[in-house]
């Protein structure tokens, strides 16, 4: 698995659409290169869609729908599918067409785009991107040896909090289908945030719904929160957004959803995980599959939207992880 150079399809010169793209290209080689799964692709079948290509002069943009199935090594029997939509923007220099911009859902770009603005130069995000891709290998690897790790299973309650409310089971097998039936599609018994912020919690939140978790439309009068959906203008926060979500499902001990974290070991299908770029999550997931195999290593399969994504390895995300496992809900 080696870097390719792109340097000849770009406008390098002061173009930071092309340091981006370099980098998070290299980041996606360099963290593969590392991780305990063999990542490398056994079979890859690509499917471009173009759906607008608008030409003014010199100037060129570029709509495609990009259509992925991945077969990897670490998993070869296993189609991980992925759909991305692109707009580029090229400009004709020396009678050549060169790309100036690629704007995607690409997630390592969010990554790096979330650590720019906090001041830092694009070398130093991909740095610290790496690093804690190193890190988090590091940990996965430590817990691999404690052989005393605690594996949960679909039966596990998890810690119980002083609440005088029974708590009522979550239906794995409901929230795992619906969640494969719909990562490439948008119900439209629900809303679409997909460029308005994006849809990725908004998708997990109606995995858990179909799962039997019902509308929070009570809150708690520790945490002052909700979690359900009506309609656009009459919905919370915690059901379309990544940080909102996480902070309502560790907070909320009343009525409604029971959860809590948990680790790559004891996430299991119809758990949730979560994209995080310092201290803050970007992107939610939700787990359709997790299994260990035969040589000790984890394996957890997730659909999302935005990018969207249907049975996709988690390992192969460059982000940071965190996991919330769900447990029912309290009536």
């Amino acid at each position: 698995m080696q870097e390719k150079d792109i340097s000849i399809f770009w406008k390098t010169d002061d173009n930071p659409g092309y340091k981006l793209e370099a980098a998070s290209l290299s980041i996606d080689v360099n963290h593969r290169k590392i991780q305990p799964l063999d990542l490398r692709f056994e079979k890859y079948v690509l499917k471009m869609d173009f759906e607008i290509i608008d030409v003014f002069n010199d100037k060129a943009e570029v709509k495609v729908v990009e259509n992925s199935q991945i077969y990897q090594n670490a998993s070869p029997d296993v189609c991980s599918e992925l759909r991305d939509e692109h707009i580029i923007k090229l400009e004709k220099i020396n009678d050549k067409w060169l790309i100036i911009s690629d704007n995607s859902n690409d997630e390592t770009k969010k990554d790096l785009l979330l650590r720019i603005a906090t001041g830092k130069t694009i070398n130093e995000a991909k740095k610290e991107i790496l690093e804690n891709s190193k890190h988090e290998v590091m940990t996965y690897n430590q817990q691999k040896m404690n052989k005393s790790n605690k594996r949960y299973n679909d039966q596990d309650v998890g810690p119980l909090t002083v609440n005088p409310m029974s708590l009522q089971g979550y239906n794995r097998d409901s929230a795992v289908q619906y969640a494969l039936d719909w990562a490439y599609g948008r119900n439209p018994s629900w809303g679409n945030y997909t460029g308005q912020g994006g849809d990725c919690t908004n998708f997990t939140s109606q995995c858990l719904y179909a799962g039997g978790i019902p509308f929070d439309t009570v809150g708690n009068p520790n945490y002052n929160q909700r979690w359900f959906w009506y309609s656009y203008s009459n919905t919370t926060p915690p059901w379309t957004g990544v940080n909102p979500f996480w902070d309502y499902a560790l907070h909320d001990t009343g009525y409604g959803l029971h959860a809590g974290t948990t680790d790559v070991w004891n996430a299991i299908r119809g758990d949730i995980a979560q994209l995080y770029s310092g201290s803050s999550g970007f992107h939610s997931l939700f787990i359709n599959n997790a299994y260990t195999d035969g040589q000790g290593n984890r394996h957890i399969f997730i659909c999302c939207h935005d990018t969207d994504r249907r049975n996709y390895e988690i390992s192969n995300y460059t982000s940071s992880k965190r996991y919330l496992k769900i447990y029912g809900w309290y009536n």
